[in-house]
Order: C-alpha cells, then structure tokens, then sequence
C-alpha cells in the first residue's frame, strides 16, 4: 500500500471528529509511532506495509482520549 493512501484513510476517519488539520496532524503522530512512518515517507508516497490495526486508537481516538 502507498504511504499517502493510508494516510488518508486514517485522517478521512478522524476528520469527523477533528478539525482537518487536527487530524492530519494525529495520523502522522499514529503512522511514526505504531509502523515507524515519517511524514517525509508520506510525502514522498512511498510503499509501506499495513500491518497493524488502526481500529482500537481510532476507537478510543473518537472518545477524544489522548494518545
């Protein structure tokens, strides 16, 4: 999967409960810390590995607990 793909599926599901920039700003915090994606990688669209699941913090994301 590309990098910038996953990127906005995890900013497009927090976005309704955070402003835009907000959740942009929680998904390069989620990819960098739990698989160790940069924002540079991002950028860059690089292929990356999906090997984890998102749907336990997005879950507790939603009750706005903090990361």
């Amino acid at each position: 999967m590309k990098s910038r793909d996953l990127f906005n599926q995890l900013t497009l599901r927090l976005t309704s409960f955070y402003s835009q920039q907000e959740s942009e700003a929680l998904t390069y915090r989620l990819l960098d810390t739990f698989l160790g994606i940069k924002r540079k990688e991002v950028i860059l669209n690089e292929e990356v590995e999906e090997n984890f699941d998102f749907e336990p913090i997005i879950s507790r994301l939603h009750q706005k607990e903090p990361i």
